[in-house]
């Protein structure tokens, strides 16, 4: 049975990889180290990745802000376009991130043609704190192509309609959500606490 963070990084890798058909790399926008070690999500994406033929590479060890202090947090736009810059050979990336946070004029600088973006735009990845973006912030940078997906915390667990599950397990949902105007609904098994 996997943990919630291996589940998101399975979700993810079966995401990215047809998005990334023949190219067969992947790159990865992740938190530099003074948010401590890499997420558990990451590394489970990382070896479902691999263990579908795909290398995967690190575009990018972004400083996010401190996650223990106020002031501003998130993926800089610089870091973003950077990441994309060094990325042009990728058949996609995903962002671990979170969602690019840009000021004025500052998306109009993305490149129109770009390998597919995922984003993982949830609270936690496992071991680490994940970067919570604006569900209106996500659904415009899909609309401008900026992102291709967006992968949101989901509701409620307690909310699900009763149904038949593992033994020992009950499911959430996280959202996926992707600039071909699709909402899918992923079952995560999370084990009972």
């Amino acid at each position: 049975m996997l943990r919630p963070s291996e589940a998101l990084g399975a979700v993810l890798a079966e995401e990215a990889a047809p998005l990334a058909g023949l190219k067969k790399q992947v790159a990865i926008i992740s938190a530099d180290a003074s948010w401590g070690a890499g997420s558990t999500a990451e590394e489970a994406f990382k070896k479902f990745m691999k263990g579908r033929g795909f290398t995967v590479v690190t575009a990018k060890a972004a400083n996010l802000g401190n996650p223990m202090r106020r002031g501003p947090m998130g993926l800089k736009a610089a870091d973003f376009l950077e990441a994309i810059d060094q990325s042009a050979g990728a058949g996609a990336i995903v962002s671990f991130a979170g969602a690019p946070v840009f000021s004025a004029g500052e998306a109009d600088r993305v490149p129109a043609v770009h390998p597919p973006v995922l984003v993982v735009a949830t609270a936690s990845l496992g071991n680490v704190p994940g970067l919570w973006s604006d569900p209106v912030q996500l659904a415009r940078l899909l609309e401008a192509k900026t992102i291709d997906l967006a992968v949101i915390d989901g509701g409620d667990p307690a909310a699900q309609p009763a149904g038949k599950a593992d033994a020992g397990t009950r499911f959430s949902l996280r959202t996926i959500a992707s600039s071909a105007g699709r909402i899918e609904q992923s079952r995560v098994r999370e084990p009972d606490k």
